[in-house]
């Protein structure tokens, strides 16, 4: 197993965080291709760094392939890769990373009966969110709009069950919220694709930044970084 010294770890994590910072500022200033490609390199810079720290446990191994799986699915968003429709393709990717999220939270738990409930949860909730999609957007409803509901519903799960799990991660509990206010803030630009959207959305999507990508960057760093930094876990 590779060891790291604190001074490599520290000096590691201080290149990241510049890195990150630097991009999320590009990222607000650019468009088009510049725009993918600093918004791709974000992430992969996240996924190179949980590379480095990598150790053959569930964990590490459940965080790199959901990590890898958001670079698949931002390649698609990003406008790097062209497919007939690139953001279904990108919301299988992102589903995913939020099961292996999952799995990740789920092998933390020490109980069976907790396990279970864990399990029964994982059903019924995205289940309920997926029938209430179809009653409300009706013939609206699409094979994008099911597969995002069914992220969602376990992208928060994700998050509840991170907090609970709080203490033995925090910053990734943290890196999950961010990743959920990231995606509301994108569910709130895509909403208004399918209805009447209240007012203070209106609002919300017409400020003239890339909100979504001030919730998303902290997310993958602050992911990354638990892995850093957690090194005897």
């Amino acid at each position: 197993m590779i060891k790291f010294d604190n001074k490599f770890t520290y000096i590691t994590l201080g290149i990241f965080f510049l890195l990150e910072l630097v991009l999320a500022v590009i990222i607000q200033l650019v468009s088009g291709v510049y725009y993918g490609i600093s918004t791709l390199t974000s992430v992969s810079i996240a996924c190179i760094v949980v590379g480095i720290f990598y150790k053959q446990t569930d964990k590490h191994l459940l965080t790199i392939i959901a990590l890898i799986t958001t670079v698949c699915a931002d390649l698609f968003l990003c406008g790097l890769v062209k497919f007939h429709n690139d953001r279904v393709v990108a919301m299988v990717f992102f589903c995913v990373t939020q099961i292996c999220y999952f799995y990740r939270l789920y092998l933390n738990q020490e109980y069976t009966s907790t396990k279970r409930v864990h399990l029964a949860l994982r059903v019924a909730i995205p289940a309920a969110a997926i029938i209430a999609t179809l009653v409300v957007l009706k013939d609206n409803a699409d094979t994008l709009a099911i597969i995002s509901m069914f992220y969602f519903a376990n992208l928060l799960l994700n998050v509840v069950y991170a907090f609970i799990q709080f203490k033995r991660a925090p910053l990734f509990a943290i890196g999950l919220l961010c990743f959920a206010l990231c995606d509301v803030l994108i569910g709130f630009a895509v909403l208004d694709e399918f209805m009447t959207i209240p007012p203070f959305i209106k609002a919300i999507n017409d400020i003239d930044l890339n909100l979504a990508w001030i919730f998303y960057v902290p997310s993958q760093t602050l992911i990354a970084t638990d892995i850093a930094i957690n090194e005897n876990d």
